[in-house]
């Protein structure tokens, strides 16, 4: 008789954790949450490109985020100065959580939306720039493709460390052997 009470009592008690458990993450009438660029990117880190300019050569822009959702923005026109221009402050997320906007600036862009390993500038409405050059509106996270910050290839110094062939010693001064006084 005892077997037959407890037996109940003792699977109510294995259902009240997992009622409760759901009902604490997934309150009535809240859908789930689901990913996004703020939870599931490795967004924080720094961001270079040049943007398009109406009366210049381009906008050397960096944008670095902090997790503590803090940014700097660093601009300079090139071909006219070559003067940096500074913001700092704090970044929000969008209700969906793909897209931040530094506060605090003004009549200047200040919405981008975060992508894997880049962000893309959005235009004064927070909409995404089209046309031929809505290319250059992407900054890509430094230290997410080969080099050493991401170099560009081009307006570069590049200095030759090692020239190497099939055949050809490893390491200077090691002709097959030789000392380089035997070289001859």
């Amino acid at each position: 008789m005892r077997t037959a009470t407890f037996l109940p009592i003792v699977a109510l008690m294995c259902l009240i954790p997992g009622f409760v458990s759901d009902a604490q993450t997934n309150a009535p009438g809240d859908p789930a949450r689901p990913d996004s660029s703020a939870t599931s990117l490795d967004w924080e880190g720094v961001y270079r490109g040049v943007v398009p300019c109406a009366d210049c050569e381009g906008i050397e822009t960096t944008v670095t985020l902090a997790r503590n959702g803090s940014y700097r923005l660093e601009t300079r026109y090139l071909g006219k100065s070559d003067t940096r221009f500074e913001h700092q402050g704090v970044f929000t997320w969008n209700p969906e959580g793909n897209v931040i906007t530094l506060e605090g600036l003004q009549n200047r862009p200040s919405r981008y939306l975060v992508s894997e390993n880049h962000l893309v500038q959005l235009d004064l409405e927070g909409k995404r720039i089209t046309g031929p050059l809505a290319d250059r509106y992407r900054l890509p996270k430094l230290g997410s493709q080969p080099g050493p910050e991401a170099a560009p290839l081009t307006e570069t110094t590049w200095t030759l460390t090692e020239l190497s062939r099939p055949g050809w010693p490893r390491s200077p001064g090691s002709r097959r052997g030789k000392r380089p006084s035997e070289w001859r």
